[in-house]
């Protein structure tokens, strides 16, 4: 049975398969440099071969620490969701998103992705915090995780050579009770 979750606003994360990873759209974006330059993965901002992509996304399937999705807004496949390095010891993980969609970018589906997918972390897989981080510069990441509930716990400075500046890296966490404080504020 293929894992499926959606909600109201017509985003839907799908278990990420074989027909995603073939998918033309999906090389496309990982190839493009503005959709790409945050990420953090140096060996996606030059030219790359495909085999590298599967290689990645076979090591993803590989491990049961991850739980790695494609996102749909109605029939659209436009990026993909990822719980990563569930540590169930400590019951923490990492998230990570990436519209790649160039359409889909700026229109707010990031925040009912973000939201269906820590809902799923925190009620399916009994996550006790969430964690990710991004860029300063990525102005959208930083809002998407302030908007979600997500609290800066640190920063560390100046830690990624990009286009010839060191680049400071925001570090977010969250704890259930601040992802559902969030929701009925913005519910309100």
């Amino acid at each position: 049975m293929k894992l499926s979750i959606e909600n109201e606003s017509n985003i839907k994360l799908i278990e990420f398969s074989e027909d995603h990873l073939y998918n033309p759209l999906y090389y496309e974006w990982l190839k493009d440099y503005d959709t790409m330059k945050y990420i953090g993965r140096d060996e996606y901002l030059k030219p790359f071969p495909f085999a590298i992509v599967e290689e990645y996304i076979n090591k993803i399937w590989r491990r049961n620490d991850i739980v790695f999705f494609a996102i749909y807004h109605e029939s659209d496949f436009i990026g993909t969701f990822k719980i990563g390095d569930i540590d169930s010891h400590n019951s923490i993980a990492d998230i990570g998103i990436l519209i790649g969609h160039k359409s889909y970018k700026g229109k707010g589906l990031s925040k009912d992705v973000m939201k269906i997918g820590c809902e799923y972390a925190f009620n399916e897989l009994s996550i006790r915090k969430l964690k990710g981080g991004c860029f300063k510069q990525n102005i959208p990441m930083n809002k998407l995780f302030l908007a979600t509930g997500f609290v800066l716990e640190g920063v560390i400075r100046k830690s990624y050579l990009f286009e010839n500046d060191y680049l400071d890296h925001h570090l977010y966490g969250m704890f259930y009770n601040e992802f559902r404080d969030r929701l009925t504020q913005q519910n309100k």
